[in-house]
């Protein structure tokens, strides 16, 4: 680069390496790209001009201007809208001989600043060559501007003098609000993208559960889909809890959520804030106008969208106002993680500090994206380094774990241990990554130069920042995912050690209704059907032990507790789902998930009647024992005939629940119209028993009841065939 004074060595002159000056000098760049010389001035006051030129076809001429023969103090001060600045500003003049120029008048001309105020436009230099004069900053938050004027007869350009006015208030309550914005955003475009993902999800569940791999590939994808690492970790945490999902299946979907939730950064990386308005027009325009519940979710997901990206723009905008605040970027500085003195090393301490930043950053606002959001904010207005933004990242992927562990504070043991895994796979990456920052590749931290060299832009030079960021957090997790996986049993085994007491997830009584399952309809639903099938279990094992207790002439004292244990867990699933379901239907729910909920709750209330006939037939078993009743052969044979055909409805039901077969459930059906046939024959066989004398008229009755009983369980069954089957207004009454 040739560096050249116009007008000659009179005007100003270069140092050389041997020593001497000159007007012309050419410099080679270094290795950052830099060329650099020392101007000594000439005795020539006035403004001194340099003309740089690059040996280079990409490069022309760059001109530098230089005032000689004045002096500036004042310049850059910082304070409050509507004050007045601690120092005045004040310009010395001197003429060829360096003597103060006495008597010279000054103009000061504001050219930028809402109702800033000087002292004077116009002052004289005094003995000492000063003029000066004070500036009462203007009342909004912005850079005031004067340009100086010196006269008499010396020709100077206007030279700019800068002063902050800053209203930190309003600052932070813009840049809170549009943090507000950013996280309402992201959790409209969360819920509405979940939803119309919802009816998926059971496939989803179907695939998840095979193995890790297919787990790490959903849980990656669920969360990309999603856009919420913290929705997938809650739902993991469900899934567990529910006995849906072993440890080592959730921990491999934790590692994938880690890697989808990077998808966020990535969009907003894209700098498409103008889409922000339109985004959210479209999709207010569409909510109204749509009649159906699913393109309302897709238009719910559009406004988030949209709102993301105008809370984004909310806080980058306001922040790059305070980026030429000289207090506000040396308050940054002073936090600054680059290395010093030429060291390829960053600062320790600082870095750990920023580690914690981020941790806490995203704890507070219990979102890793939005954390993020903030932090592309701060880099996009150049109030942060490469150096300094990365371990802040790696504090908000730790900060991020505690939605899961404090979604797993109720559950079982397995399901903290799963969220345990998620903060050590995080915590641990973290450790990894602050050793490769002393790691030298090409005079950089290794990990920061394989991120700058597969980036567009200088990240040294904050070019193209906001796109480092994002390429930094998917390639932390992507490499930290990569070496968790082959560990993953090793992982399982500590967390295991690490959390002790608590359920685990094969205990006796399943836990189906999990509330974190709620803002997923479709699979609450599932957990409903589970929990009503368990019921059903319980009914019939219960209604078949008391059977063969009248069959039996007598039952032993623990299996009739047995089966007044069970009726008691039926009824109390029978109030847990009543209330799951009614929490259920307060979510906003398709039209197909609205229609599901009434045949459930019909199910349950049957289902539980159906229970209740076991405790009929136990009065009954009680009263043969008792009064020594003796049912005849013969009508044992026919009640066997009765009981086989409600047991084989039960089977039915059941195999109808397990495997969402309709065909089974329309077999059932078939089956209660043999039940009702004979009930109408075996009455009629037990009447003509008692006709011909044959059997007491006690134990007629007990036959007549038992008939009645089995004939009402098939009622009720029949009416969780219909609910299975879908159909309206076909509930049976039975007269009980």
């Amino acid at each position: 680069v040739v560096f050249q004074v116009v007008g000659g060595q009179e005007r100003g002159s270069f140092s050389t390496a041997s020593g001497g000056a000159r007007a012309r000098v050419e410099v080679v760049t270094d290795a950052e790209g830099v060329a650099a010389v020392e101007l000594t001035l000439g005795r020539v006051i006035g403004d001194v001009f340099v003309i740089a030129t690059a040996h280079h076809e990409e490069y022309g001429k760059v001109e530098i201007r230089v005032a000689s023969g004045i002096v500036i103090e004042g310049d850059n001060q910082d304070g409050g809208v509507g004050d007045k600045l601690d120092e005045p500003i004040r310009v010395r003049l001197v003429d060829r001989a360096g003597n103060p120029r006495v008597g010279v008048p000054v103009g000061f001309f504001l050219q930028r600043g809402n109702k800033a105020k000087l002292s004077t436009e116009k002052a004289l230099t005094n003995a000492d060559g000063w003029a000066q004069v004070e500036l009462t900053l203007g009342r909004t938050t912005e850079e005031n501007r004067l340009d100086v004027i010196p006269y008499g007869g010396v020709t100077y350009q206007p030279l700019p003098v800068k002063a902050f006015a800053v209203d930190l208030l309003s600052i932070i309550f813009v840049v809170v609000g549009g943090l507000a914005v950013f996280i309402w955003g992201m959790q409209m475009m969360s819920g509405g993208l979940q939803r119309v993902a919802g009816e998926k999800l059971r496939s989803i569940l179907q695939a998840l559960v095979r193995n890790r791999f297919w787990g790490l590939a959903v849980g990656a994808s669920v969360t990309a889909i999603v856009q919420s690492s913290s929705a997938t970790t809650v739902m993991v945490v469900g899934f567990v809890n529910a006995g849906l999902m072993r440890l080592e299946q959730a921990i491999a979907t934790v590692l994938g959520a880690n890697i989808g939730t990077t998808v966020t950064a990535q969009i907003i990386a894209f700098k498409i804030t103008k889409l922000a308005g339109p985004a959210v027009a479209a999709g207010v325009l569409i909510y109204f106008l749509a009649r159906r519940r699913k393109p309302r979710f897709w238009a719910q997901a559009l406004i988030g969208f949209g709102l993301l990206f105008l809370g984004l723009g909310m806080m980058s905008g306001s922040l790059k106002v305070l980026a030429g605040n000289p207090m506000i970027k040396g308050w940054f500085e002073a936090f600054s993680c680059a290395p010093v003195d030429g060291a390829f090393a960053m600062h320790f301490g600082k870095a750990l500090l920023a580690v914690l930043l981020g941790t806490l950053v995203t704890i507070m606002v219990q979102s890793s994206s939005a954390s993020i959001g903030l932090l592309l904010s701060l880099a996009s207005a150049g109030l942060i380094d490469f150096y300094t933004v990365v371990p802040i990242l790696l504090g908000d992927n730790i900060g991020t774990t505690i939605t899961m562990e404090l979604a797993a504070l109720g559950a079982n043991r397995t399901a903290r241990q799963a969220a345990h895994a998620n903060a050590i796979f995080n915590v641990v990456g973290t450790l990894w990554m602050i050793l490769l920052f002393y790691v030298p590749w090409n005079g950089r931290p290794i990990f920061m130069g394989l991120i700058n060299s597969v980036t567009p832009g200088d990240a040294w030079a904050n070019q193209n920042l906001e796109r480092h960021i994002a390429n930094t957090h998917t390639m932390f997790n992507v490499i930290n995912v990569a070496i968790h996986l082959p560990l993953l049993p090793l992982l399982a085994w500590i967390c295991r050690h690490l959390t002790r007491g608590g359920a685990e997830v094969e205990e006796e009584e399943p836990v189906y209704l999990e509330p974190h399952l709620l803002d997923t309809p479709p699979l609450a639903i599932e957990r409903v059907r589970a929990e009503l099938l368990y019921m059903l279990r319980l009914a019939k094992k219960s209604n078949e032990e008391a059977f063969q207790g009248i069959m039996a002439e007598g039952l032993k004292s623990e299996a009739v507790e047995a089966i007044r244990q069970r009726e008691e867990k039926i009824d109390q699933r029978q109030f847990a789902i009543a209330d799951y379901l009614q929490r259920l239907v307060q979510r906003s729910l398709t039209e197909e998930e609205s229609r599901a909920v009434p045949p459930l709750l019909h199910a349950v209330n049957d289902i539980e009647r159906v229970g209740d006939h076991a405790e009929n037939l136990l009065e009954l078993e009680e009263r043969i024992r008792e009064d020594r009743i003796e049912v005849p052969a013969e009508a044992k044979v026919e009640l066997e005939q009765m009981h086989g055909a409600a047991m084989r409805m039960f089977d039915l039901i059941i195999q109808a629940f397990e495997k969402q077969d309709q065909d089974a459930a329309a077999r059932a059906l078939e089956i209660e119209e043999q039940i009702n046939e004979f009930d109408f024959k075996l009455n009629q066989s037990n009447t003509a028993r008692l006709e011909r004398g044959e059997g007491s008229l006690q134990a007629g009755l007990i036959v007549a009841d038992v008939l009645t009983i089995h004939e009402r369980i098939g009622d009720h069954l029949t009416n969780v065939a219909q609910a299975l089957l879908g159909h309206k207004s076909r509930y049976k009454r039975s007269g009980d």
